[in-house]
C-alpha cells in the first residue's frame, strides 16, 4: 500500500471497491460520507476509512503516429493484457466528432470510424479484426465473449443487442466499450487469465455491473 503525501494529503489515481474507475489525471481528495469530494484530508483519515479499498496508478500517456491514447499502470504491470483508453488525437474525423471518433452511431462515415480503429490498434498493439463491441444501453448487462464472437461490432454483425459489459478468456479477443461521461471499468484476473470491461453509467452503477463482470469472470 504506497501512500504518496503533498502536505499531509494523499494523491491517487483510480480505486477498487469490486471494481475499478480510471482518472484521467491526478486527483486530490476526501472522503465525506464515503464519496469522494475535492477538498483535503490527512492521508491517515483516507486509510481508516478504505484500508484494503485502495490501489494506487498512474496514468501514463503514449504516442504513437500522432495516435495519442492512456494506459494505467496496475493493467500494465499484470503483465498479461495490452490495453489502451484512446483520447481525441490522431484520426481522421472531422467536425464535432474530430478527430478520433470510434463509434459509428454518432453519424460519422463508417470509413472515417473504419481508419480511425485501424489507427487505435496500430498505436495500440491490436488486429482490429479481433474486435469484440459492446452494444450500450444502460443496462447491467454482461456478455461472455468466446470464439464465435470474434470480429462482431467491426467486420461482422453483433447478434446481441443491451451489453454494457464484457468478459472473456479467449487469448487474442479485443474488448471494446464506449464511454463519454459514464464510468469505463476495467478488469483483470491473472489467477483464470480474463478480462474484462464495464460501461457503468448511473443506472448500471446501481445495479451493480462491476460486481457482476467479476463474478461472471471467475465463474
Amino acid at each position: 500500500r504506497n501512500w504518496r503525501a503533498k502536505d499531509g494529503c494523499a494523491e491517487f489515481m483510480g480505486r477498487w471497491r469490486g471494481c475499478c474507475a480510471e482518472i484521467s489525471g491526478i486527483m486530490e481528495v476526501s472522503v465525506k460520507n464515503k464519496f469522494f469530494t475535492r477538498k483535503f484530508v490527512p492521508a491517515a483519515q483516507i486509510r481508516r476509512l478504505w484500508k484494503g479499498m485502495v490501489i494506487f496508478m498512474k496514468i501514463r500517456r503514449n504516442e504513437q503516429n500522432d495516435v495519442v491514447y492512456l494506459t494505467s499502470s496496475v493493467i500494465e504491470n499484470t503483465g498479461i493484457v495490452t490495453h489502451g483508453i484512446s483520447t481525441r488525437s490522431g484520426g481522421v474525423s472531422q467536425g464535432f466528432l474530430g478527430a478520433m471518433n470510434l463509434s459509428y452511431t454518432r453519424g460519422d462515415e463508417k470509413e472515417r470510424v473504419d481508419e480511425n480503429l485501424r489507427r487505435i490498434g496500430a498505436a495500440i498493439g491490436f488486429d482490429v479484426r479481433n474486435l469484440v463491441f459492446t452494444d450500450q444501453t444502460h443496462t447491467a448487462n454482461v456478455r461472455i465473449v468466446t470464439e464465435e464472437d470474434r470480429g462482431k461490432g467491426f467486420v461482422r454483425e453483433r447478434d446481441y443487442s443491451d451489453v454494457d459489459g464484457l468478459v472473456t478468456n479467449v487469448p487474442g479477443l479485443v474488448l471494446a466499450a464506449f464511454f463519454a461521461d459514464c464510468v469505463p471499468l476495467l478488469f483483470v484476473d491473472r489467477v483464470n487469465c480474463a478480462i474484462g470491461i464495464a460501461h457503468s453509467g448511473w443506472r448500471g452503477t446501481v445495479e451493480k455491473i462491476g460486481r457482476r463482470t467479476v463474478e461472471l469472470m471467475q465463474a
